[in-house]
This record gives C-alpha cells, sequence and structure tokens, in this order.
C-alpha cells in the first residue's frame, strides 16, 4: 500500500547543550492513501539538508528509524540520527538559506516526499555557534546569554554596517548616530565625560583635556 505522509509540524524549538545547539524538533502525522493515519507504524525516515536552494548541495544527511503512537504522530530530533553525509556541527545556518528534504521507507524503498525551506531554526541554531559576533545591543539584536548575537535581516543596525565592538552603546561610523571615536574602550564615546590630564579624547569632541572641563580652585591662607 503507498503511504501518504502529511506533514504538519516543524518544530523550530531548538534542544540545547551548553556548548552548542545539537539539534531541532520535527513532528509530522503519517496517514496512508485512504487519509487513515498510520498507528503504531514502523518506518525509515532519511532527512537531507541543502543549501542556498531546494536542489542545492547536500550539506547534512541523516536517518532514523521510527514508530508512529496511536495518533500516527512521530517527532524526531534532526542532527541527533544516523549520519549519512556531512556533520550537523559545522552546518553554516547562516550562511545562506537551508533547506530540509524528506523522505520515508515503508519497506518498499524510499519515497520523497519533497523539500521545505527552513526559517527561523537557522537563526536559533547560528546564535549557538561559537563564531557568531558581537554587534549591538539595540533592540532589534537579539542577545544570547553566551554572549553572542543573532543580527536580524533588514532590521538590525549592523546590516548598515554599523558595528559597537566595546558594546558602549556607540558605533563607530558615522549615519549611525554620534561616532564612537575609539570602539575598543567601552570608557570612551560622545557620552562620556571628558576627563582631566589622561591625555584622551574621553567624550570623542575631538580635543583632550578641554579647558572648559578644568576647575580652578584657590584657597588663600592668610
Amino acid at each position: 500500500m503507498r503511504a501518504t505522509f502529511l506533514f504538519l509540524t516543524l518544530c523550530t524549538s531548538v534542544l540545547l547543550s551548553a556548548q552548542s545547539p545539537q539539534a531541532f524538533q520535527y513532528q509530522a502525522i503519517a496517514r496512508d492513501g485512504a487519509g487513515e493515519v498510520l498507528a503504531s507504524q514502523s518506518l525509515s525516515v532519511e532527512l537531507t539538508v541543502h543549501a542556498g536552494s531546494a536542489q542545492g548541495p547536500v550539506v547534512y544527511q541523516e536517518t532514523h528509524v521510527i514508530v508512529t503512537n496511536s495518533l500516527g504522530l512521530f517527532t524526531l530530533a534532526v542532527g541527533q540520527g544516523t549520519v549519512q553525509a556531512g556533520e550537523f556541527q559545522t552546518v553554516q545556518w547562516g550562511a545562506s538559506a537551508h533547506f530540509l528534504q524528506v523522505a520515508i521507507d515503508l519497506g518498499g524503498g524510499l519515497l520523497d516526499m519533497g523539500t521545505t525551506q527552513l526559517l527561523s531554526v537557522p537563526y536559533a541554531l547560528h546564535a549557538g555557534g561559537t563564531d557568531c559576533a558581537t554587534v549591538s545591543l539595540l533592540g532589534d539584536t537579539l542577545k544570547q546569554a553566551n554572549g553572542c548575537f543573532v543580527i536580524i535581516p533588514g532590521v538590525s543596525a549592523a546590516n548598515g554596517g554599523c558595528l559597537d565592538a566595546d558594546l558602549d552603546g556607540f558605533y563607530h561610523i558615522a549615519g549611525c548616530g554620534p561616532v564612537d571615536c575609539d570602539d575598543t574602550d567601552p570608557q570612551v564615546n560622545p557620552g562620556s565625560t571628558e576627563l582631566c590630564g589622561n591625555g584622551l579624547d574621553d567624550d570623542c569632541d575631538g580635543g583632550t583635556d578641554d579647558l572648559s572641563d578644568v576647575q580652578f580652585f584657590i584657597s588663600w591662607h592668610p
């Protein structure tokens, strides 16, 4: 009997470890050609991740052998199956769009069930990578607990080249607000107070040890 699979839900929850994301969840309900659920049915699932497009190069592939429940439902942890190609930890989720191809086997060979673009999952996975860049503390950028950030395409300040290396809230180029004249020192920025005697332009006004900031106190002792 030819089986038809109706893939209802692609969960975007990421399974995290202390170091980096290890998997994301995929749920589906299996039905036969008559629309009846395949309850308590053993089957094999092959998952293939393509980069760039649905027909793009294969960057990761794995298989799972599962048994559906009484409702025909099954859940997979993508990234924790039997690896057929590539390494899940090395997939560059933030570099391009990625697509998930699903095929199933009830014992008569694999049936291609189609390919779907992954949307929010790659951003969550990319956020947990150790190579993510620190770019902004603004509300348009998602800050991660491990100190990394996720840039929201088309929204975050970093998309316009606005980078904040020292995380003081000021950027290193014009057009992003008051310019941070030293983006390596969080104590030096347009919001700081000029300190006399240190030879630095603390407030980024173009001068050091401003005379306007100097206060003279004269004490007279007869």
